[in-house]
């Protein structure tokens, strides 16, 4: 699970919007695949996370910040030849949102693991591996 970069520091604007668009005509349910979301992912089961199914011609909005875990934790099952597509388009302002002000703004992905899994945090920069025990153990996360 993961919250994606808010902020970009080369065209100097707020990221605000994901919006994603599936284009999995084929689709079945045994083949997951879900985007995931949730609240706090190191406190959650994965089965009580909101699960969208990636269904063809689906469209999924939502705000991007720094507490908006979404991912695909769980491996999915797409048979060979059947790819699980979908379109991403993301909405930038110039400013970031009054209701945000005080949220942390982030130029890179920040990855968190589930209740029911974990990263592996010996590899990266300390402060990598700092941001991880911070996002996994503290309510800063």
């Amino acid at each position: 699970m993961h919250t994606d970069f808010n902020f970009s520091k080369r065209l100097d604007l707020h990221r605000r919007i994901n919006v994603l668009y599936y284009l999995n005509s084929d689709y079945k349910e045994e083949f997951g695949g879900e985007l995931l979301l949730s609240l706090s992912p190191a406190k959650e089961e994965i089965s009580s996370m909101k699960a969208i199914e990636p269904v063809f011609n689906r469209l999924v909005i939502f705000n991007t910040n720094d507490k908006t875990f979404h991912g695909h934790p769980l491996p999915h099952s797409f048979p060979q030849g059947v790819a699980r597509t979908s379109l991403a388009v993301y909405y930038y302002s110039t400013k970031k949102p009054l209701s945000e002000r005080n949220r942390l703004t982030t130029e890179t992905t920040k990855y968190v693991p589930t209740k029911d899994d974990s990263i592996e945090a010996k590899d990266g920069s300390l402060k990598s591996r700092i941001g991880y025990h911070l996002r996994r153990w503290t309510p800063f996360g």
